[in-house]
C-alpha cells in the first residue's frame, strides 16, 4: 500500500522488517501457515521494490526457506469424549500419529486423540473410511471452509433448534482409532447412534486457544451428558505481525 502512495523507500523498510522478524519462523521444516502466507507476499512485494544487491539476496534467502518449509494449516475437529475424564486426557499433543488433518494430502503429527476419545467424522454410506480432514467434522468438513467444527454442525440442524437429534444425526459417526495408528481401520468407525448418542450440541463458547467447548454437548440416551469439543491440533505459536 505504501509503495502505491509513492512512499516506496519507507515500504522497503517495512518489508526488510517483516523478512527479518520471520526468517527465523522457517527455520524448522515445517512453519505456522500464517508466518509462510505473510513473507511469501513480503518477498513478492520486495523484488518489485528492490535496488539494492543486499534486498536481492535477502529476497532469494527467505524463498530459499520458503520452499524449504512447509506450512502447517490448522484445522478443528470435533473431538468426542468416550469416558467421563478431563479434556486433558482425551488428547496427546505429543503424538507422532501423521494424519492429513487440512485435506491437502500432506500427512502431519500435529496431535492425536487417546483411547478416551473420538473424532465426529462425516460416513452417510458407512463404509467407514476415514481419509483426511475432509471427512472429519471440522473446518474442512465436506470440502468446505467453515470458522470451527460447530459451525459445520450448524449446516445439519434442520429445524434451528441448537441441536442435533433423530435424522438429523444420519451420516454422523464416530472414529476411535483404537490402535492409534492414524488410520480408519475396520471396525473402528460406527455411527453415532449405535453409541447411544440422541442429541449433539451445534454451538460451543470459546474456553482457551484452540479449544471451543459446549459442557453438555452429547447427550445419551440414557439422559447422561459429556462436553462435545471442537479441538485445533498442533496449534503453536504466535504468527509473524
Amino acid at each position: 500500500m505504501l509503495d502505491r502512495l509513492g512512499r516506496t523507500s519507507q515500504a522497503r523498510s517495512q518489508l526488510r522488517t517483516i523478512i527479518k522478524k520471520g526468517l527465523p519462523r522457517l527455520a524448522g521444516e515445517q512453519s505456522e501457515w500464517e508466518d509462510h502466507a505473510v513473507l511469501t507476499e513480503a518477498a513478492a512485494h520486495l523484488s518489485h521494490l528492490a535496488t539494492s544487491r543486499t534486498d536481492r539476496a535477502r529476497i532469494q534467502r527467505l524463498r530459499t526457506r520458503l520452499e524449504a518449509s512447509q506450512p502447517i494449516v490448522y484445522v478443528t475437529p470435533i473431538v468426542v469424549p468416550m469416558r467421563d475424564v478431563p479434556f486433558s486426557r482425551l488428547v496427546d499433543e505429543a503424538s507422532p500419529i501423521a494424519f492429513d488433518f487440512a485435506g491437502t494430502g500432506d500427512r502431519r503429527a500435529q496431535g492425536w486423540l487417546t483411547s478416551d476419545a473420538a473424532w465426529l467424522v462425516w460416513d452417510p454410506e458407512w463404509r467407514g473410511q476415514i481419509n483426511s480432514g475432509f471427512d472429519l467434522i471440522g473446518q474442512r468438513t465436506w470440502s468446505v471452509f467453515w470458522s470451527d467444527g460447530f459451525e459445520a454442525l450448524r449446516a445439519l440442524d434442520d429445524n434451528r433448534d441448537g441441536q442435533l437429534t433423530g435424522g438429523e444425526l444420519g451420516g454422523l459417526a464416530l472414529w476411535r482409532d483404537e490402535n492409534r495408528n492414524g488410520v480408519s481401520d475396520p471396525g473402528e468407525v460406527i455411527p453415532a447412534n449405535v453409541h447411544g448418542i440422541a442429541a449433539l450440541s451445534v454451538r460451543g463458547d470459546p474456553t482457551r486457544p484452540g479449544l471451543i467447548t459446549a459442557p453438555n454437548g452429547v447427550r445419551f440416551d440414557d439422559g447422561s451428558t459429556r462436553p462435545l469439543y471442537d479441538w485445533t491440533p498442533g496449534l503453536g505459536r504466535t504468527p509473524v505481525s
